[in-house]
Formats: C-alpha cells, sequence, structure tokens
C-alpha cells in the first residue's frame, strides 16, 4: 500500500466493511499486515479478495519486467537512429534479418539451438554479424543511412545481396565452419599449384608462385576469415605467409561497398510500426 497509495481508500473501506473499527482500518492500511492475512498471487493465504492484487510486490515486479522484455525484444521501423552501424544493431535485429534472409537454414531456432549458450540461452552479437556479412556483404562499421533504416527496405536489399552471392548459408549447418563454408573454397588439385574458388562467382585462380614459396606445407593452407570478403585471406598455421583473397578477386572490393542509399519506403509501410521478435541477444 506504500507503493500504491491510490488503494488507500479502497483498503480502508474494506477494512471497515468487515467489522473493524475506525483505529483499527487505520492502521491496516498505514502498515502492511501480516504476509499470512494476504491472498498471494499464487492463490495461497486467507485475506478477502481486493488485496491480493497488491500482496505480493515481487510478482508485479516480474509482470513488469516481462512487459519490459517484450518491448525491449522489439523489432522498430524504421530503425532507431541510435543504431547507426551495422555492429550496433542489437541481436534480436540481426535475427530478424537473418531469418528474413533464410527463413530455414538461419531461423530463430536454428540459431538458438547451435549458437546460444547452454546457460543463458545468450546469443553472442559476433556469430549473427559474421552470418549476416557471409550473407550480404554488409560489414559492423558500415553505416545504416537513411533509406537503409527503412526495414522493408533493408531486408529486400540483403535478400537481393544474398541471392546474387549464390545463397551461400542456405543449406549451412551451424555453428558455420568458415574455412571451408564461407566466400571462398581452397582446393588441392593432383597437379599444379593449390585454387582459390570465389563460390559467389565460380571463378578459379591459382595461389600466386611467390606465396607458395614461403609456405612450408601446401597440404595445411587454409582461408581465415572466409565471412568477410575484403579481410579473408589464404595462411598457413602457425606461419607467417599470407595471402589476401581480395588480391586474386578485386571486384570483391567493390561488392563489398553497400550503397549509401537505397530506393525510398514503400508509402504503405507504416513507419514507426513494431514488429514482434521473441528473440534476444
Amino acid at each position: 500500500l506504500k507503493r500504491r497509495r491510490d488503494l488507500v481508500p479502497g483498503a480502508y473501506q474494506h477494512l471497515l466493511s468487515l467489522g473493524a473499527d475506525d483505529t483499527v482500518a487505520a492502521a491496516g492500511v498505514a502498515q502492511a499486515p501480516p504476509r499470512g492475512q494476504l491472498a498471494l498471487a499464487d492463490g495461497r493465504g486467507d485475506a478477502p479478495a481486493g488485496l491480493g492484487e497488491v500482496a505480493n510486490p515481487r510478482a508485479a515486479g516480474d509482470a513488469a519486467g516481462d512487459s519490459g522484455k517484450r518491448q525491449r525484444f522489439t523489432v522498430q521501423d524504421p530503425i532507431p537512429r541510435c543504431y547507426n552501424t551495422v555492429g550496433l544493431l542489437p541481436g534480436h535485429y540481426l535475427m530478424y534479418l537473418l531469418k528474413e534472409i533464410e527463413p530455414i537454414s538461419l531461423s530463430e531456432d536454428q540459431c538458438r539451438g547451435s549458437l546460444a549458450s547452454l546457460r543463458s540461452r545468450h546469443i553472442p552479437k559476433g556469430p549473427l554479424l559474421e552470418l549476416l556479412q557471409c550473407c550480404t556483404g554488409l560489414r559492423p562499421s558500415d553505416e545504416l543511412t537513411t533509406g537503409m533504416r527503412s526495414l522493408p527496405n533493408l531486408i529486400s536489399w540483403c535478400k537481393e545481396q544474398n541471392e546474387r552471392r549464390g545463397r551461400l548459408l542456405r543449406e549451412a549447418p551451424l555453428p558455420p565452419q568458415w574455412p571451408t563454408l564461407g566466400i571462398y573454397k581452397l582446393t588441392f588439385p593432383d597437379d599444379g599449384a593449390p585454387l582459390l574458388t570465389n563460390r559467389t562467382t565460380g571463378a578459379s585462380m591459382p595461389l600466386p608462385a611467390d606465396f607458395l614459396r614461403q609456405v612450408t606445407s601446401r597440404e595445411t593452407l587454409y582461408v581465415s576469415h572466409n565471412h568477410d570478403q575484403s579481410e579473408a585471406a589464404v595462411i598457413e598455421p602457425d606461419g607467417y605467409a599470407r595471402c589476401r583473397c581480395v588480391a586474386l578477386f578485386p571486384e570483391m572490393l567493390e561488392a563489398a561497398s553497400p550503397p549509401r542509399e537505397v530506393a525510398a519506403s514503400d508509402p504503405g509501410s507504416a513507419a514507426g510500426t513494431p514488429r514482434s521478435s521473441e528473440g534476444g541477444g
């Protein structure tokens, strides 16, 4: 009652209706009654109905917390300006984009079952950003400009980029094994130099001879940062030799840059419309 002063008059009248005199009624609303005399939220207790709604402040706090969580995990359209780069997007925004891009392999259930920690069920943002970058080329540092803040526009652009790249993660198991699953694929033919294939275009190039001369064992080469078209490189474990993939496929640098603006929002889409998302990261 100290927290809900608006209930004091009703509680006072209720105590009077039960036969309490003015002194007892006034004392009853001035201090909290014994716990056993109040009806708790789970139905225990023997107090009259009407006081039970304030008998368990913890339950009321939990209910308020649940409401706050639902609001916290709402995806807004347009995207709020405080998320001015891709890397600042909360985890539930990233999961919303991923499930729109690949509804099966990157669904919320798949991400939670494979990427979340067993104890807290929390999904780190790092793996979600890597998945988004592999599908679309969006880097964490890329700015969300005016056109990209429209959620339908951003989803449409991401789907277009994913299709253009050949839907690399359409059947990908999670968590992804980037050395064998990402943008580039390294093969070792029986004769000749190892080949690096750009999986988005199908083009292949042999690894440079000057790089191979620095390698101790060709069979141990692998592609690191294979979700990032501009940072991916062929390296040797515990070695110093490094061959950047964009050195063989320079066109990927241009593909790595998202447009500054996209088409204006659809007039039929409502700005400020919340979209439910049960995920949280």
